[in-house]
């Protein structure tokens, strides 16, 4: 089947796949970094962590925003595959 306005179904399917593993990937290792980081706030307490809390504060906003992003794209792209399926049945019939 083919016809994602002129893109292949099953390359958009295989992207599709591949994004919602890549999102489960780094949202594990991302829990991973946030636990780590909560083990060494509790310990942490000089100058530098005074510096470097801000960046790591900007980084947790910069991949919630990421991450965000990443979901409404997986959504459309299974929007579209849906889509093309539904119209795909609807000139088998």
């Amino acid at each position: 089947m083919s016809g994602l306005s002129g893109i292949s179904f099953e390359d958009t399917q295989s992207l599709l796949q591949q994004l919602r593993q890549f999102q489960e990937t780094i949202g594990g290792d991302w829990k991973s970094v946030l636990s780590q980081w909560e083990n060494l706030r509790d310990c942490w307490q000089d100058r530098q962590y005074d510096r470097f809390e801000p960046f790591f504060e900007q980084l947790c906003e910069t991949y919630n925003q990421c991450e965000q992003q990443c979901e409404e794209y997986t959504q459309f792209l299974s929007d579209r595959i849906q889509t093309s399926e539904d119209a795909a049945q609807t000139l088998n019939m």
